[in-house]
């Protein structure tokens, strides 16, 4: 799940390694990446507000008040960690030691056709458990996609 999902957990009163655990993905660690973006329209009505807008949540102190309610973690390396629970300090851990992978699910990894046809393969896959023709599907979409050339 995202980590939406731990600021929900924790929204219903769960504790991490309590009411919920967490674990990496089988095989090697990695950081699936997804990040949250803010910006400012070329024509914003007040862009001296939408600045100090922005100057707040980009800041240690605007990270550190909105990711331990959210359940998500900052990419900045000077958060202060006494505010962050069990689970947020061991994906802070991971995204600061571990190979990033970008998100298929969210369009970082790939393109949408790519990500549609892989979607297609995975259904297909899951009636029917054949192999061979998930990894067919699979290289198919890529080729198509121009993706790996």
């Amino acid at each position: 799940m995202g980590d939406w999902t731990e600021g929900y957990f924790k929204n219903k009163g769960w504790k991490p390694g309590v009411d919920f655990l967490w674990a990496t993905t089988p095989g090697e660690p990695a950081f699936d990446m997804v990040s949250d973006g803010i910006a400012m329209a070329a024509k914003a009505a007040n862009p001296e507000a939408t600045k100090l807008f922005l100057l707040v949540v980009g800041s240690r102190e605007g990270q550190d008040a909105f990711n331990p309610i959210k359940g998500s973690v900052p990419t900045r390396k000077d958060a202060d960690l006494s505010l962050y629970d069990d689970y947020l300090k061991w994906s802070m851990q991971s995204l600061a030691n571990d190979p990033i992978c970008n998100s298929l699910t969210h369009g970082s990894a790939a393109v949408q056709p790519f990500v549609v046809a892989a979607y297609d393969a995975t259904n297909v896959f899951v009636t029917d458990r054949n192999v061979a023709n998930f990894q067919k599907a699979l290289i198919q979409a890529a080729a198509d996609n121009k993706i790996g050339q």
